[in-house]
């Protein structure tokens, strides 16, 4: 159950409104380099960068993020009023918030966020979250929160399989709708986890766990393989894993297979 005691804001409210800033475009090569270019120009927390394709949009570990046209696809710069070294959070908080727009629109189906920054409905992939780090001389410290959605197509070659969200609807949406409605879940989020910490993030999240309690395989270095039972996060957000023996392992990154 989602916290009942913090305002949801959306676009249209002058709060939300005055606190971000949005630069919106067709094509640019990726947002997270033009949010980065605009941090070293002094832009403020909230401004977000928002095109509707990618040439050179980019996921975890440098991987290439297909940005087909008319999906969503933004950035945001962010200075979090929290300690630094919790920023990494941030992934749970904004697969939360990227969960709860989509959810908006296909109540009926499945909506899960997958440990520990996808998106998934009925098990296929709909939206990503990508966090960069931004630190620059002339600049203070930041964080840079990429979000892609599928709205009007999805990649056919993807290791777990994608879809996207107007599959599902009688009549299809446009990005810049999902946009407003996002932008006002993220704020929302973001403000649950500085006023409350990650605790409630974490147990909401959990709600909405892929696999929670299923299988999983862990890839080693060494193309070894280990299977698990995925049990939870813990207070870091790392990922809880039981083995046959009843040990338990926690993971901050890693190569994982949830079946």
């Amino acid at each position: 159950m989602e916290p009942d005691n913090t305002k949801r804001l959306n676009l249209t409210d002058g709060e939300l409104s005055t606190v971000v800033k949005v630069v919106s475009m067709a094509i640019t090569g990726s947002t997270n380099a033009d949010i980065a270019e605009l941090a070293k120009q002094g832009a403020s927390p909230w401004t977000v960068v928002h095109a509707l394709e990618q040439s050179a949009g980019r996921g975890r570990y440098g991987n290439t993020w297909i940005s087909q046209k008319g999906n969503l696809y933004m950035s945001t710069l962010l200075r979090p009023m929290v300690a630094k070294k919790r920023w990494r959070e941030l992934s749970f908080v904004m697969a939360l918030a990227a969960a709860s727009t989509i959810a908006l629109f296909i109540e009926s189906e499945r909506v899960e966020v997958k440990w520990p920054n996808d998106v998934l409905v009925n098990d296929l992939k709909i939206a990503g979250i990508l966090l960069e780090m931004f630190d620059h001389e002339n600049c203070p410290s930041s964080i840079i929160v990429g979000i892609g959605i599928n709205i009007k197509n999805a990649p056919v070659s993807t290791t777990y399989g994608a879809t996207y969200l107007n599959k599902f609807l009688d009549q299809a949406t446009e990005a810049a709708s999902i946009l407003k409605i996002l932008l006002g879940e993220m704020f929302y989020w973001t403000n649950v986890w500085e006023k409350k910490g990650f605790d409630e993030i974490k147990k909401n999240w959990l709600q909405r766990a892929y696999k929670l309690g299923g299988k999983v395989e862990v890839s080693d270095n060494n193309e070894g393989t280990q299977q698990f039972t995925f049990i939870g996060i813990d207070k870091d957000g790392a990922i809880l894993l039981r083995d046959c023996s009843g040990k338990i392992t926690k993971l901050m990154a890693g190569t994982l297979n949830f079946f």
